[in-house]
């Protein structure tokens, strides 16, 4: 591994998986965050109230904060990157099917499917802190966390 102690020098490896992984949150966050535009068209199309919409954001938060202890679990048993590869296919194909969900009962089950994206950022950033050691690491939580509390 290349690094040095006063700059950042990392292998070329090292700087694949930074893009990926980065490009990973990036989409989820993105995905997360475009729901709430759209929740006015949402609640019309589906004939539901205020509270009920509600349950689009709701249900994958819930399901989020279950999958994360779980999903850390299932990384240490089986490897990293085969549950982060697993759980990228389960989540775009949540997303996918979200787009075209007929009744709202299903969209927000979709929705809580889609909940395991939010448990894939701090997998990710485990599995990159396994090639650029801790300084990068509490720097990856520091700017996932600040761009999660106040998105450009």
């Amino acid at each position: 591994m290349l690094r040095s102690v006063g700059g950042v020098r990392l292998s070329p490896e090292a700087w694949r998986y930074l893009a990926v992984l980065a490009s990973i949150s990036i989409v989820t966050m993105y995905v997360e965050m475009v729901v709430m535009p759209s929740l006015l068209t949402i609640e019309r199309q589906y004939g539901v109230t205020e509270s009920e919409v509600s349950w689009v954001l709701s249900a994958e938060t819930l399901a989020g904060l279950a999958f994360a202890p779980i999903l850390g679990k299932l990384a240490d048993t089986y490897g990293r990157k085969r549950v982060l590869l697993i759980t990228l296919m389960v989540y775009f194909i949540a997303v996918f099917l979200t787009s075209m969900a007929p009744t709202f009962p299903i969209l927000v089950m979709l929705r809580a499917i889609q909940g395991i994206g939010l448990s894939i950022n701090p997998i990710a950033v485990l599995f990159y802190s396994a090639f650029c050691g801790f300084w990068l690491l509490s720097f990856a939580f520091f700017y996932y966390y600040y761009f999660d509390l106040f998105p450009v």
